[in-house]
């Protein structure tokens, strides 16, 4: 009985040179612990289990190193605000000398004259920032193959929406508030003029940096500052800020398109969609215009 207790004790014991430490351990993910444990096992590949788990450490740093978010770029940050708030003092300063020459002069400037003027001064903003610019075009980049929405309007969409659509509305109504306000430099024109400045700020992020992710935030700022504007028009003449708030209908179709755009096109270097905020990257230089 002795011997037949002693057989099936060793039948039911393994020995202990087959023992292997369980993975089920609490260790680290980086498979530290297991490796101290399992150092010289090897697998029926002929591989050593250690080496297979210093190669999946390894993978597992490559792929949180690519889905560490980018830093924010201050610098890019201050100098997006330095260059609006110099546009802005240099567009209001232009308007109050218009205004102090039509007094001194008495100058009286007629309504389809001032319709032209705001038209040219629409397209000579982009002058007044201290960033490059380039040609207003808020369809696709050419750094690269975009993939497209379904949706996306033919160019002659775009040719024909912003020139007379947007640009023509934007003219009208500033003249009607010089009409109403009889000044060219006050808060309301000014609203007007902060839009623009925001519309060049996104020129200089969407066609220059091609930043698409922070393009498509830019995009919103445009909006807003647009519905702001035609608020303020709304106080001082309802038919002026009703023509203005129109176009707002055509912002919202472009902000949805560059979204979708944004969303259907990630970035080649990570597989990640872009950053929505001024990431700190090699690719991406926010420079002034003497720089």
């Amino acid at each position: 009985k002795s011997h037949q207790r002693t057989t099936t004790y060793s039948r039911t014991t393994r020995p202990m040179a087959a023992v292997v430490p369980s993975r089920s351990l609490k260790e680290p993910r980086d498979g530290s612990v297991f490796e101290r444990k399992s150092h010289g096992v090897t697998n029926k590949a002929g591989v050593s289990r250690s080496s297979n788990t210093a190669l999946r450490s390894t993978g597992g740093s490559t792929e949180s190193s690519t889905n560490r978010r980018a830093p924010v770029d201050f610098a890019a940050v201050g100098k997006y605000a330095l260059a609006l708030g110099v546009q802005m003092s240099l567009i209001f300063g232009v308007l109050t000398g218009i205004d102090k020459i039509r007094a001194k002069f008495a100058i009286q400037i007629p309504f389809y004259a001032n319709v032209l003027f705001f038209y040219a001064f629409n397209l000579s903003t982009p002058s007044f920032s201290i960033l490059p610019q380039k040609g207003e075009n808020i369809s696709f980049r050419e750094d690269r193959e975009f993939n497209r929405p379904s949706w996306t309007p033919p160019g002659y969409v775009f040719a024909i929406m912003w020139p007379l659509f947007v640009f023509g509305t934007r003219a009208t109504t500033a003249a009607m508030m010089v009409r109403a306000t009889g000044s060219y430099a006050n808060s309301t024109v000014m609203a007007l003029m902060l839009h623009l400045g925001i519309a060049n700020l996104w020129n200089t992020i969407n066609n220059v940096e091609k930043r698409l992710g922070l393009s498509v935030i830019a995009l919103y700022g445009i909006w807003l500052s647009k519905a702001y504007a035609a608020w303020r028009f709304f106080l001082v003449d309802p038919l002026a800020g009703k023509a203005l708030a129109l176009t707002l209908s055509w912002l919202t179709a472009a902000a949805a398109l560059e979204t979708r755009t944004w969303q259907i096109n990630p970035d080649p270097a990570t597989g990640q969609k872009e950053p929505l905020y001024p990431a700190k990257a090699d690719k991406w230089q926010t420079k002034f215009r003497w720089e």
